[in-house]
């Protein structure tokens, strides 16, 4: 989902961050961000909730770092019965073996 937002708009992601409550000021989330040049993308405000300590915090350090921070603002997928079971299969397959390919 960020990645096709980023392409439409001339982007490319350049790291993938998978945080659950972290602080705004930690250095994972800063290491290598060029000011005025980088930004930030997630999928949702739920999303950045969900992974960030505090939204505001993190937005507000974005503001005095000057790094912009975007959302895509689609709508998450909503997954039926069988989308949850492939979902689970795949997830499930390097336990029973499955080598990827």
């Amino acid at each position: 989902m960020c990645a096709r937002w980023a392409a439409e708009r001339g982007y490319v992601v350049s790291r993938e961050l998978l945080v659950r409550g972290l602080r705004p000021d930690h250095g994972a989330l800063w290491d290598g961000v060029r000011p005025g040049l980088d930004l930030f993308v997630a999928p949702s405000r739920r999303v950045l909730e969900s992974a960030l300590a505090s939204v505001e915090e993190f937005t507000a350090e974005c503001a005095r770092r000057g790094v912009r921070v975007e959302t895509v603002g689609s709508a998450e997928p909503a997954y039926d019965a069988a989308m949850k079971a492939c979902v689970h299969r795949r997830l499930s397959m390097p336990t029973a073996g499955y080598d990827g390919r």
